[in-house]
């Protein structure tokens, strides 16, 4: 059998940072070519043509299941995206983008709040920002404390600002023992309330409509989905892959509406999974 040449192997692109828009009309996709810029397509969830947003940036896009470069505003007609060139953008779907951050250093994973007023990250992967798109005005709100954070992500209920992102400190990595950190704070430059949760590898955190924080944990040898104290399954299986890169979304995802009282429901029957 003759080789295979290695222009074919490297001919394909690649497509990560699959994202559904806030409206459930289109699907956000970041495509890599190996001669070309990592580019933002548009796809239509009922089928149709891609569509390439015109951003004029190069992005910093990953592979397989994690990237981290991409995340949607509210609103369903701009994109907060991490460029090449280590700084947030804010990127319009009808084209064009404005730089988001002056830091000089590696910007990504990019999270925004529902209200569209705030967006999180992390830089140079060891520390947590937060920008406040009504001021323009940038904070560090993790403490030090861990070597390495990733995967923030944020909510906003009654004026309390939520945040949680993974973090571990050497000579730990990621899957032998990382915890989730959770920070509430009534201002971006006031006081902070802080919470670690795990007690072994901790990953992919997320919030619930409800409030309620869903993670990936191994507590009992496998991970498992948590929500806040209490395995929604504990098996023996894994429902998700360990910490790789930054964008992880392997395993799981919650519904839209889902609440913690559904959760309870679903941790005691297989049959209900489809439902998380």
């Amino acid at each position: 059998m003759d080789a295979v040449p290695i222009e074919l192997l490297l001919s394909g692109r690649d497509l990560t940072e699959a994202r559904i828009d806030p409206t459930g009309s289109r699907v956000s996709v970041v495509a890599r070519s190996p001669d070309g810029p990592a580019r933002v397509l548009l796809v239509p969830v009922d089928g149709g043509l891609e569509r390439e947003v015109a951003l004029g940036i190069d992005i910093a896009a990953g592979r397989g299941d994690g990237g981290g470069a991409t995340a949607w505003m509210p609103s369903g007609d701009a994109l907060v995206v991490a460029g090449r060139d280590g700084e947030l953008h804010l990127g319009d779907l009808h084209g064009g983008s404005r730089p988001l951050t002056v830091r000089g250093r590696s910007t990504r994973m990019p999270a925004v709040s529902a209200d569209g007023r705030y967006v999180v990250s992390v830089v140079d992967e060891a520390e947590v920002w937060l920008i406040d798109l009504h001021t323009d005005r940038d904070y560090r709100i993790d403490d030090g404390e861990h070597d390495f954070c990733m995967d923030p992500a944020i909510r906003v209920v009654e004026g309390d600002i939520d945040v949680c992102w993974q973090a571990w400190a050497v000579p730990d990595m990621a899957w032998d023992r990382s915890v989730i950190v959770r920070c509430v704070m009534a201002t971006p430059d006031g006081p902070a309330q802080r919470s670690l949760v795990g007690v072994a590898q901790t990953t992919q955190p997320r919030f619930l409509a409800d409030g309620s924080l869903g993670c990936l944990r191994d507590d009992h040898g496998w991970l498992n989905v948590w929500v806040d104290d209490q395995a929604l399954v504990d098996e023996p299986r894994e429902h998700g892959n360990p910490t790789w890169g930054p964008g992880a979304a392997s395993g799981w995802y919650w519904t839209p509406k889902a609440r913690s009282s559904k959760r309870r429901s679903a941790s005691v029957s297989s049959s209900n999974r489809n439902d998380w």
